[in-house]
């Protein structure tokens, strides 16, 4: 997620064009608020967790800061709903469900006790649970963790989904896949991450806005936080698989999706552009000397996206587009020769699409084609200056993952990185 602060930067190098004046994001983004009335009549209310003297309910009216749905994609959203066409976004115990009249109110206290798996039907067998610990960090891949976290999810949202198994990939959220009883699949995605729970509850309406405009990612059936304060989405289930390696016809889908996120401005409140300005001006020494300090490897890529920035800069970063914020090729599900899926689409923001096709540049599996392919299509967008300032953030920030995280394979793919690296320097 970009990390940003609330003052423009003082370097000029950096900056919004004058069609598309930069907004400066803050930590914490204002509400998004869908339209009220809906078009069925109905207004939302939210409730805000059932931990003890912390419950409340406000209802409708767009707050101070808030953003209208229609204000920025036109008309109401398509928002969260369970497997009953119910709407439900839960925060904790309490949810966002359709009203007539009157703030919806989570459920009186229970008293304390295991929570029971979700299971396939009133007659299956049932396991106690106890809920975790608030000071315990689990492992994404912990089974037990996910089964406790979907019993309160199907107690929420009046759902009865049961864990199946754990799919592939992410390096930050488990991801399991959910049958129920009537043998529809869906996928629990969650993260042991507290801190992203603003974050993911801000982009259930966002995710909502961008599918109404025709961009090809799931729809978020249920979205909330659960009493430990993991964030979680159960999302549609949409077959395919991500490309193992990016070849020129991969690349052209690719590049023909990236396209269709131009001039959709999803979010102007979470902008990438913003990021990158950010990165390159208040935060460069900061990182320069962090990806000093990872090693040799790091410090020839550094050299290199000196050399990048050195060549172009100043640069004007525009905005106006949607940005995923990590388009990568594990992110996007292929079926039958297209595109099925665009997924792990919570860092979605605003900002220039150019930021994605930086980042599916350092792809790890690449071929030559489809690299110069992706290439020229991103410098077609604003020119080679945006580009090689986002090519240069995503490396940068991509090295400081990678040894964080001890992650080897992406530790190896660096030399590879900085050689693409050279290959846009003029």
């Amino acid at each position: 997620m970009p990390q940003t602060d609330n003052s423009r930067p003082s370097d000029d190098r950096y900056h919004a064009s004058a069609d598309h004046p930069v907004p400066i994001p803050a930590l914490t983004l204002p509400p998004v608020i869908p339209d009220s009335p809906g078009t069925d009549g109905s207004q939302l209310a939210i409730s805000r967790g059932r931990r003890p003297g912390r419950g409340r309910a406000c209802s409708g009216a767009a707050p101070a800061g808030g953003v209208r749905a229609s204000d920025l994609l036109g008309g109401p959203p398509q928002r969260a709903t369970t497997h009953r066409s119910q709407s439900a976004v839960a925060w904790g115990r309490g949810v966002i469900s359709p009203r007539a009249a009157g703030p919806v109110r989570p459920p009186e206290p229970e008293a304390a006790r295991p929570l029971p798996v979700a299971d396939g039907g009133p007659s299956a067998m049932r396991e106690e649970i106890t809920p975790m610990p608030h000071d315990t960090t689990p492992d994404r891949a912990d089974a037990h963790t996910a089964r406790a976290l979907l019993t309160e999810a199907n107690r929420d949202h009046g759902t009865r989904f049961r864990l199946t198994h754990r799919l592939d990939g992410g390096f930050q959220s488990g991801t399991w896949l959910l049958t129920d009883t009537h043998g529809q699949q869906a996928v629990l995605k969650w993260s042991p991450n507290t801190a992203a729970a603003p974050q993911v509850l801000h982009a259930a309406d966002v995710v909502a806005r961008v599918r109404a405009a025709g961009y090809p990612t799931p729809a978020w059936l249920a979205v909330g936080v659960s009493q430990s304060g993991f964030p979680y989405q159960i999302q549609q289930f949409i077959p395919g698989r991500p490309a193992s390696r990016v070849d020129a016809g991969t690349a052209r889908l690719l590049i023909d999706l990236l396209e269709s996120q131009a001039g959709l401005d999803p979010n102007p409140d979470h902008c990438w552009s913003q990021y990158v300005t950010t990165r390159l001006t208040h935060q460069r020494d900061e990182m320069r000397r962090e990806v000093t300090a990872t090693g040799p490897a790091g410090r020839d890529l550094l050299d290199a996206c000196e050399r990048l920035l050195a060549a172009h800069e100043p640069v004007t970063l525009p905005t106006g587009d949607l940005v995923h914020g990590d388009f990568r090729p594990g992110n996007i599900l292929l079926d039958a020769g297209r595109v099925s899926a665009v997924i792990d689409i919570e860092a979605l923001g605003s900002g220039s699409r150019v930021f994605d096709y930086a980042t599916l540049l350092s792809a790890d599996e690449l071929d030559p084609t489809a690299q110069r392919l992706i290439t020229a299509a991103g410098q077609r967008v604003a020119g080679p200056g945006p580009l090689a300032c986002c090519f240069a953030v995503v490396a940068l920030d991509l090295a400081l993952f990678v040894h964080h995280r001890n992650l080897r394979r992406g530790i190896d793919h660096l030399p590879r990185l900085r050689d693409r690296i050279k290959a846009v320097i003029p």
